[in-house]
């Protein structure tokens, strides 16, 4: 018993089957599968391109549904107003995907979208992907995501999300996630990342590859039970300040800052109705305990004078109230308190605060005309 090669040479390509000699059932479907090559031959040499797809398609044992087929196909240039070849194959091929059982490999598939994406075919693509009878991979998702770049607002919306849907079942996790924040999908986009675990790294990868302010704010924010944030201020800002998207950052910068000075106000009101309310309670006190002291006719004097008429009361001279060192010092200590509060609420470190005030101080040099602010030259900040 030995085995030999029949070959059967068409256009070029070599398509080979092997059985045994001695096995005359197997001689037999050799036999035929010749037959089935030499009809999509004839079919192919007459321009029959569309009775060749859908025969090369259902091929027995898929002997003519592989990359050479694809080959010849995509060598015939389309005549106009005619679909490609390439593509009238293509279609055969995904169509035919209910009756073989199995979509074709991620190489194919690929080179199916491609042909269909040449056309601008994307809801074709979209239709295969929903049927699923693609076999997906991250260059598919790579081949989708780049056909969106410079197109309308109507590619991108349908685009994006089968990029997207590529991605997440590939578990390209950032790719997935930058196509998220793309569509404004950003609260998505945190859920999504915090199911896949993503580690720091992996948020300012997305960042940078979609930098919005949108964003930026997010990350910044505390999340979940202990009441951290994802990033901490001065690490999303002195990131989008290198790079050039540094106008996301100066605007992130702006908020931030702004935001410290409206919280600082906020706790300054505080403080004063608090420190006002509590001299008003003190100077009750003390008058409550000096009149209680005195005889009854002093009280009746001194309730007297109270009655004094608005023109003359507004005669008297009150003296301001000077605050001993130690009430002072408890209202620095409170104060601190809070701004620590605030920090902590930030996940500010030291370095952040001194960032962003010195880098927020050369933003309002910039608007007043001393400084150049552009990407390159941020580098070199503290």
């Amino acid at each position: 018993m030995y085995s030999s090669f029949v070959t059967f040479y068409a256009g070029g390509d070599v398509i080979s089957s092997i059985f045994d000699d001695d096995d005359p059932s197997k001689e037999r479907e050799a036999e035929m599968l010749l037959e089935y090559i030499e009809h999509f031959n004839e079919l192919f040499e007459e321009g029959k391109y569309k009775d060749a797809a859908m025969h090369a398609a259902s091929s027995p044992k898929g002997i003519l549904r592989n990359c050479e087929t694809l080959s010849r196909f995509r060598a015939i240039h389309a005549r106009t107003g005619k679909l490609p070849p390439l593509l009238v194959y293509c279609e055969a091929l995904i169509s035919s995907v209910p009756a073989v059982g199995s979509p074709p490999d991620a190489e194919t598939s690929l080179e199916c979208v491609k042909s269909a994406l040449s056309e601008d075919r994307l809801d074709l693509v979209m239709h295969w992907l929903l049927q699923e009878r693609l076999t997906c991979s991250e260059p598919l998702g790579h081949l989708l995501y780049n056909y969106t770049q410079g197109k309308g607002a109507g590619i991108i919306s349908k685009g994006l999300p089968l990029a997207e849907a590529v991605y997440t079942l590939v578990e390209a996790h950032i790719q997935a996630a930058v196509c998220m924040c793309k569509q404004g999908k950003v609260q998505a986009m945190m859920d999504y990342a915090i199911n896949a675990e993503f580690e720091k790294d992996m948020y300012m990868g997305v960042l940078v590859a979609c930098p919005s302010i949108a964003l930026a704010e997010v990350l910044i924010q505390p999340r979940g039970p202990p009441g951290k944030p994802t990033l901490s201020v001065g690490t999303v800002v002195f990131e989008l300040l290198q790079t050039e998207n540094y106008a996301i950052g100066v605007q992130l910068l702006d908020r931030v800052y702004r935001s410290i000075q409206a919280e600082n106000e906020k706790m300054y009101r505080t403080e004063a109705r608090a420190s006002k309310k509590l001299k008003t309670e003190q100077a009750k006190s003390r008058k409550t305990t000096r009149y209680s002291s005195w005889p009854s006719e002093q009280r009746t004097s001194a309730v007297s004078s109270a009655t004094v008429p608005q023109s003359a009361r507004a005669r008297v001279v009150v003296k301001p109230v000077i605050r001993s060192t130690n009430v002072q010092a408890r209202a620095d200590a409170a104060k601190a308190v809070k701004i620590s509060d605030l920090v902590k609420f930030s996940d500010f470190e030291v370095e952040d605060i001194g960032r962003i005030t010195i880098l927020y101080r050369m933003y309002i040099d910039v608007g007043e005309g001393k400084r150049q602010l552009t990407g390159p030259h941020l580098r070199t900040f503290p």
